[in-house]
């Protein structure tokens, strides 16, 4: 089995169910995922309660966390942190950043044909562009001043799936995960993930708080310490 921490070629893909969320990483031109992020689901649920990551035999190794912010070793530590916002008001694209704590800024900056689209001005309030751009290829190019960085490209279609391609060995391969997570959130549609999160509005055992992730426990532990 591939090691999740050097992998240069790898697709994550999404499985959403109403109790959970679950997002499996396949290197290029395989079938067999070599790691898994999971958290379980809730109607109260916030976009920040970080994914548990799993790979080895099994599946079964937890080695990290991950949200939509930043990573977090199995030592309670963040590996760094992503951002982005709107390139301008109303515009469809985003400026965005992956700051990997050994490694500085990467800047990432979409590209292709969908690119001039994404900047103009107050594209996200018509909602035929909107509907686009939700079913468009983006392509999104990370680079540093002294880094290849990385390139992320998720394809056309009705789905939230993703492909990395690492040209820097340093790049931290759980804070790419964070990176997946929120462009998972920001750009894309899946009618799966549409139809599951209405199930889980209306399913009674959704209605509970979701359970204290490991991330909380551990840094309610270094707090105390």
């Amino acid at each position: 089995m591939q090691n999740l921490a050097e992998l240069s070629e790898f697709s994550v893909v999404p499985t959403y169910r109403v109790r959970s969320t679950t997002f499996d990483v396949f290197p290029a031109e395989s079938k067999d995922a070599v790691a898994r992020m999971r958290r379980d689901e809730s109607f109260f649920g916030a976009e920040l309660e970080p994914y548990d990551v799993y790979a080895g035999p099994g599946l079964e190794e937890r080695v990290g966390t991950v949200n939509l912010r930043f990573a977090v070793d199995l030592d309670g530590k963040r590996v760094g942190e992503v951002t982005s916002e709107r390139i301008r008001w109303g515009s469809l694209g985003h400026v965005r950043e992956f700051r990997q704590d050994d490694l500085g800024v990467l800047t990432g900056e979409q590209v292709g044909l969908g690119a001039v689209f994404a900047r103009r001005r107050g594209m996200r309030f018509i909602p035929l562009a909107d509907m686009a751009n939700d079913v468009a290829r983006v392509h999104v190019r990370y680079r540093g001043p002294d880094s290849a960085g990385f390139d992320v490209v998720k394809p056309m279609g009705i789905s939230k799936r993703c492909h990395f391609s690492v040209h820097d060995p340093r790049i931290n391969r759980l804070l790419l995960l964070s990176c997946f997570i929120r462009m998972e959130m920001e750009e894309g549609t899946d009618v799966r993930q549409s139809v599951v999160e209405g199930a889980r509005d209306w399913t009674p055992a959704s209605f509970r708080t979701r359970e204290d992730s490991r991330y909380d426990r551990i840094r309610r532990r270094r707090k105390s310490e």
